[in-house]
C-alpha cells in the first residue's frame, strides 16, 4: 500500500501568522488521516522552522517569492520542490489578485499550471473528493537548545 501524500499549499505574506495558519491546517488533515504524509509550503520569509518542530508535518517547503519576480524563469525555482500529490490543498486566497506583492500572484500561477495533483481543492477548486480535517491544539515541540537558550530568560515558576 502506498502512503497518500497531501501539501498544503499557503504561500502568502511572510508574516509568522500566515505560517501558523498553514500548520494549522496540516496538523488538521494530518489528524483526520493519520497515515497520509501531511507537508506544508509557505513563504519563506515566514516561520519555516517553527513547521519542523510540529511532527504531524512531514515536511516544510520554502518558497522564495525573488525567485518569481518578472522577467525571472520560475521553472527552477520550482522544480526544486515535489511536483507530484495525491491531495493539493490551497489557501482560498490564491484564487484572487493579493493586491500588494505581484510575486505571490506570479508564484501560484506558475504553480498551479506547474504540480501535478489527484485531487485539488482552495485557491478557486473545490471538490467534495477531499480527505478529512479534524482540528485540534497545535503543538510544536522544541529542539533542546532551543528550550535551554528560553529557560536563561524564563523568571516564572518552572519553565514550561
Amino acid at each position: 500500500m502506498t502512503t497518500k501524500t497531501l501539501l498544503v499549499n499557503w504561500v502568502y505574506a511572510g508574516a509568522l501568522g500566515h505560517a501558523v495558519e498553514a500548520f494549522k491546517q496540516a496538523n488538521s488533515f494530518k489528524n483526520g488521516n493519520p497515515d497520509f504524509e501531511v507537508s506544508v509550503m509557505i513563504n519563506s520569509e515566514a516561520g519555516i522552522d517553527l513547521g519542523n518542530c510540529i511532527g504531524s508535518i512531514e515536511n516544510v517547503y520554502a518558497v522564495d517569492l525573488h525567485e518569481f519576480e518578472p522577467g525571472i524563469q520560475c521553472q527552477i525555482a520550482l522544480n526544486r520542490f515535489p511536483r507530484q500529490w495525491d491531495f493539493l490543498f490551497t489557501d482560498n486566497r490564491a484564487g484572487f489578485p493579493c493586491g500588494f506583492d505581484d510575486r505571490i500572484d506570479r508564484f501560484h500561477q506558475e504553480f498551479r499550471n506547474w504540480v501535478q495533483a489527484d485531487t485539488r481543492t482552495g485557491g478557486g477548486e473545490n471538490t467534495e473528493d477531499f480527505p478529512e480535517m479534524k482540528p485540534s491544539a497545535l503543538a510544536a515541540h522544541l529542539p533542546i537548545e532551543a528550550r535551554d537558550f528560553a529557560a536563561q530568560f524564563w523568571h516564572g515558576s518552572g519553565f514550561p
